[in-house]
């Protein structure tokens, strides 16, 4: 049924949706929002609110009940509500300031494609993407030199590159190189219909040989890494009794509901009638939720589940004065309920135990363009600090004689001044480092959860992937796990490495209070974690 059908049918009075409302939803005639779970987002609660709060008319019409928007708030809702006093609410008019210091700066940002420096050196400048940043030294000036550099390098990330079974020096081959020709010389006399203006006036192998030559002293050679099960994997909670139950302590709620102007803050109440849906088992209440959790299967462990939420009731009944007060914690707490018991089912899972095959699918990826938002305001040397350092990840910050791209994002200041010390390397143990983009790392820490670190180098004895982060969190459980995976993909990596490749691999997290302006490498490096 569309929208249009909704304001107009008289046969219909409650409409079911699955975030129906965030977007596109036309309908005025809005009376009652009853959300059956919380939202996803604050974001998504206020396009909801939104929605709700158009007027059927177009203004009001001093009737209240057409006037009015009620929603029966919970958990994120209740937050809204408890900001819908503030100036920036969404139920208040809003007073948008332009410029600076404003709601909407003056700056304009735009998007770009940042290419590595070496390929823009051969191939070109890209129209659009220049911003204020040093001049780069461009080796052809001929649009024709450029398209065999561009192609060299198109044909290299998707066609070459998986074939390559050890290192990237494999590109610089001669046979691998003769068959890029080839290939270029193929595709041109296509396009062009004749080959022979052309190959009088460009060296083919040349520019194919400086671009391979390129791609290889530039790169950082990140395997492509896949592990893959045995066999299928199945999960299942063994039986147990609930403990700590003495920690159940919920009392029954007020069963009637208060309703709140938002404008004039006026309460008033209504009282719940005694003839609503109720469940037929006071386990219910609980099991609803439980089944709820995608790790839960409700067919395979139903009787598990009543048997934890029989517990639960059992409790309930020891301290509450009759089943009306204990259907009432039921109803009304059933989903904390539920946690209580699904923690301590967590600490009962069990899996088929299986090993892993991993495989290395590439010796390595090439680099490829990474996206920024970019302000010409915002664009700072590597060297200089963002002013306030809390401004760090808004900038964008240029420079760096050892990083194969010209331009960088960090998340915070420790990052940048690592940028500095690995570039400037007083030791010059560090050949190269960049900032890697998506997709250059294939590291999961939790199924389809992946983890992009903060930095990648290679030094003259080691491949090393580093993460920084604040003192106070390196103790966190999603830290620690995500530094497993990695030291685990690093084992991977180390244990794949085939003849001719001589360098291992290894994971560093380090803290960001040690890295100062006296800091060293080798220092850091001795201070991981």
């Amino acid at each position: 049924m569309g929208d249009a059908q909704l304001e107009t049918s008289p046969d219909t009075e409650i409409v079911i949706h699955v975030n129906k409302l965030k977007e596109g939803w036309d309908v005025t005639n809005l009376y009652t929002i009853v959300p059956l779970r919380a939202s996803a987002s604050d974001i998504l609660t206020e396009q909801t609110l939104g929605r709700g709060l158009r007027l059927p008319y177009g203004k009001r019409t001093g009737v209240e009940v057409v006037d009015t928007l009620t929603v029966i708030a919970h958990d994120r809702f209740d937050a809204v509500i408890q900001k819908a006093q503030e100036e920036d609410s969404i139920v208040q008019i809003k007073e948008i300031r332009l410029g600076g210091g404003g709601d909407v700066p003056e700056e304009k940002r735009k998007v770009i494609s940042v290419a590595p420096t070496y390929q823009t050196a051969l191939t070109g400048p890209e129209l659009g993407n220049q911003i204020d940043e040093a001049p780069t030294e461009f080796i052809y000036q001929r649009p024709e030199e450029r398209q065999i550099a561009r192609q060299t390098i198109e044909l290299v990330e998707n066609h070459y590159a998986p074939r390559v079974r050890h290192t990237a020096q494999e590109l610089q081959a001669p046979d691998i190189v003769d068959s890029i020709v080839k290939d270029i010389q193929t595709a041109t006399s296509d396009a062009q219909g004749t080959l022979d203006v052309i190959a009088d006036a460009l060296d083919i192998k040349a520019i194919v040989e400086r671009t391979t030559q390129a791609i290889v002293a530039n790169t950082i050679e990140i395997p492509e890494i896949v592990v893959i099960p045995d066999r299928q994997v199945h999960f299942w909670f063994e039986d147990f009794d609930l403990i700590r139950l003495d920690q159940i302590t919920f009392q029954p709620v007020d069963d009637d509901i208060l309703l709140r102007e938002l404008g004039s803050d006026e309460k008033r109440i209504i009282e719940r009638g005694q003839d609503g849906a109720q469940e037929g088992r006071m386990e219910n209440y609980i099991v609803r939720h439980l089944i709820a959790k995608p790790e839960i299967d409700y067919e395979t462990h139903a009787e598990l589940l009543y048997k934890l939420s029989s517990q639960v009731i059992d409790r309930l009944t020891t301290y509450l004065p009759d089943d009306r007060a204990v259907e009432n914690v039921a109803l009304a707490h059933g989903e904390r309920l539920a946690t209580f018991i699904f923690e301590q089912m967590k600490e009962h899972l069990k899996q088929t135990q299986t090993s892993f095959q991993v495989h290395k699918r590439r010796a390595f990826t090439p680099l490829r363009p990474q996206q920024f938002a970019v302000s010409e305001e915002k664009v700072l040397p590597l060297s200089q600090a963002a002013s306030p350092l809390m401004t760090t990840k808004s900038h964008v910050f240029r420079g760096g004689k050892k990083t194969p791209y010209p331009l960088h994002k960090f998340d915070s200041d420790p990052e940048r001044r690592f940028a500095c010390l690995i570039d400037s390397d007083l030791e010059n143990t560090v050949l190269r480092w960049m900032k890697p983009g998506p997709n250059q790392f294939q590291i999961e820490y939790a199924p389809g959860r992946p983890y992009l670190p903060d930095f990648v180098l290679e030094t003259s004895d080691q491949f090393i992937i580093a993460e920084i982060k604040a003192d106070n969190e390196l103790t966190d459980d999603d830290v620690k796990i995500k530094a497993a995976a990695a030291r685990q993909w690093a084992d991977h990596a180390n244990s794949l490495k085939a003849e001719g490749e001589r360098k291992d691999w290894l994971y560093l997290l380090l803290p960001a209070s040690r890295i100062t302006d006296s800091a060293t490498f080798a220092g850091l490096t001795a201070l991981s974690l």
